[in-house]
This record gives structure tokens, C-alpha cells and sequence, in this order.
């Protein structure tokens, strides 16, 4: 089995856990391994610990070059990492795949506690 499809097992396993609320994201500062020596940007970072192994979650932007237009824009993708203890990024599987977009809304929805606080505003 290959680690990309090891990857999506892994994305569905966490978007489980996550709607079932076995685990529970924290937004934190993304660590500086990720962007250096890039122009990339992390607009959304998030991690949770599952099964022992700290787990990241983001959203990474970078420019890309229109060749047609001659001008640059941003695009963006959610991606997944698994971290060492200190945080340094040892694997990162990026593409754009509607499950791991689920996986980034539901544990983004877990870290900002968003069914607590609408309960608490609509009650």
C-alpha cells in the first residue's frame, strides 16, 4: 500500500474521530519549518494528537506565475503533517482531495468550539 493511499485512510480515520469528538484540534502558530526558504504563506494552522502522534492540518498559499497574462496570483491547498516532538514536519501530504478539505472543516469547526458557541448564542 502506498503512502498516498495510507494518507487518505488516515484523513478518513481523523474526519471519524474528529465528528465523533474523540479528538479535539487546537489552532496554534504554524512552526517556521514550513515557510522557510519559501515565499509560501500558512493562512490556517491547526494540531491534535492522535494516537500518540502529533498531527497538523493547514492551509498553504503560494504564487503562482501566469505565463498568459504575464502577472503572478495566489493559490492555495489544504495539507496534512505528521510532526516529530519538536514539531518539525516529517511528512506532509498536500492535494487537493475533497476529503481532506472535509477533514480541514470539520477539525477547523472542533479548534474554534463553533457548536458551543452557536448553541450559546441561539439558546
Amino acid at each position: 500500500m502506498t503512502s498516498e493511499s495510507k494518507g487518505f485512510q488516515l484523513i478518513l480515520r481523523l474526519t471519524r474521530a474528529t465528528v465523533d469528538k474523540a479528538i479535539k484540534w487546537k489552532i496554534l502558530d504554524a512552526p517556521r519549518t514550513l515557510t522557510a526558504g519559501t515565499d509560501d504563506f500558512i493562512s490556517f494552522y491547526i494540531e491534535t494528537s492522535f494516537k500518540g502522534q502529533r498531527i497538523a492540518l493547514f492551509e498553504r498559499r503560494s504564487k503562482d506565475y501566469d505565463g498568459e497574462r504575464d502577472s503572478f496570483y495566489w493559490t492555495g491547498y489544504a495539507a496534512i503533517a505528521l510532526l516529530d516532538a519538536d514539531r518539525r514536519v516529517v511528512w506532509e501530504f498536500g492535494e487537493n482531495s475533497s476529503a481532506l478539505e472535509n477533514l480541514l472543516k470539520v477539525a477547523r469547526e472542533s479548534a474554534a468550539n463553533v457548536e458551543t458557541i452557536l448553541d450559546s448564542l441561539l439558546s
